[in-house]
């Protein structure tokens, strides 16, 4: 079917799995500068009817042009955090009456705990990737979202971001890169066209391309682990909830964007302009401009989608991926690069 084309799930498995889905007996909706899920959950309320409770939280956009505003810095910052956890504490207040229990804070602590350490480790398995060559890339990195975002916390989560770190290490020791004859090394924004993803990794190493550090990765899923408090962690999480990748201004990304160009010793970016995520495509010409103007860098263009393949076209990413690359290598040869990028022979 066309579904089955174009989709990840085709539109005959959709109906299948929809229909084995237990009616919801409230809404909390909780998403931060992603308009999309908001409609989606709007979507749902008017299918039952609107007879069903929700409970929406309001995420405000942090603009970061306030004079002290910064990346976790500046009032705006500090009254948006409580802003957030009060509504947090409003919410618990709106699960003990639909369910007709006490909250358990005691479980809340627990499984906070659990999710800063798998944070942590995380974050040691980022940081090993700044290695050249590249243990490993920003696609495994993808691969481990889910677990990061899903799983309940709990020793499970933690078991397994130790032994992704452990095996990061493990290739650094024995001198294994995730690219064979590793060239050059990538950046990648946007959120992912999940239907490519094995077939953009593939693409990327044929060309001797680690990309290594992005948006979706390095600046989202529990990225500031310091700022949870187990003890007490409602204020931790309506941080996090607020740091969403598509919640900053263009002050905000431009600092982490360059930051992380800087730290993984980057050559370049790629921006992947999601039709259906335009909260993560709008600033990316600014992105580009940024990089180039700052750090001399370049970046290439491509449009695709997080759930309809018909949007990517090969040609477009190939033609521009080598261009880029051949400049890449002009550069190389005058110099021109940051360093510890030494001229291809």
């Amino acid at each position: 079917s066309e579904g089955d084309q174009t989709g990840v799930v085709g539109v005959h498995d959709q109906e299948v799995l929809a229909a084995k889905l237990p009616a919801p007996d409230f809404f909390v909706n909780n998403y931060a500068g992603c308009s999309t899920g908001q409609q989606w959950d709007g979507i749902s309320y008017r299918v039952f009817g609107k007879k069903l409770p929700i409970f929406n939280i309001s995420h405000p956009f942090l603009w970061g042009n306030k004079p002290d505003s910064g990346y976790l810095t500046g009032e705006e910052w500090e009254d948006a955090s409580k802003f957030v956890a009060e509504q947090l504490r409003n919410l618990i207040d709106f699960l003990e009456q639909q369910t007709g229990r006490p909250f358990d804070y005691d479980a809340l602590s627990e499984s906070m705990t659990y999710i800063k350490c798998a944070a942590e480790l995380r974050r040691e398995g980022l940081d090993l990737c700044k290695a050249k060559p590249a243990p490993a890339t920003f696609w495994d990195w993808i691969a481990s979202v889910a677990p990061i975002n899903f799983l309940p916390g709990n020793q499970d989560l933690v078991d397994y971001f130790a032994a992704v770190r452990d095996e990061i290490q493990d290739r650094i020791d024995s001198g294994v890169s995730a690219v064979k004859d590793e060239k050059y090394r990538l950046y990648f924004d946007g959120i992912m066209n999940w239907n490519k993803l094995g077939f953009l990794s593939r693409k990327f190493a044929e060309y001797g391309v680690a990309v290594l550090a992005g948006r979706y990765i390095q600046n989202a899923f529990w990225q500031e682990p310091q700022l949870i408090e187990t003890s007490d962690p409602i204020m931790g999480m309506a941080q996090h909830y607020l740091l969403c990748p598509t919640n900053h201004g263009a002050k905000t990304l431009e600092y982490l964007t360059l930051r992380d160009c800087e730290e993984y010793d980057l050559d370049g970016l790629v921006f992947h302009s999601t039709r259906t995520c335009r909260a993560f495509t709008g600033p990316q010409r600014l992105l580009a401009k940024s990089a180039q103007d700052k750090l001399g860098i370049p970046s290439i263009f491509f449009e695709g989608d997080v759930a309809d393949a018909a949007f990517y076209k090969d040609g477009i990413l190939e033609s521009r991926l080598v261009a880029m690359l051949e400049a890449i290598d002009v550069r190389r040869q005058r110099g021109a690069l940051p360093a510890g990028f030494a001229p291809i022979s």
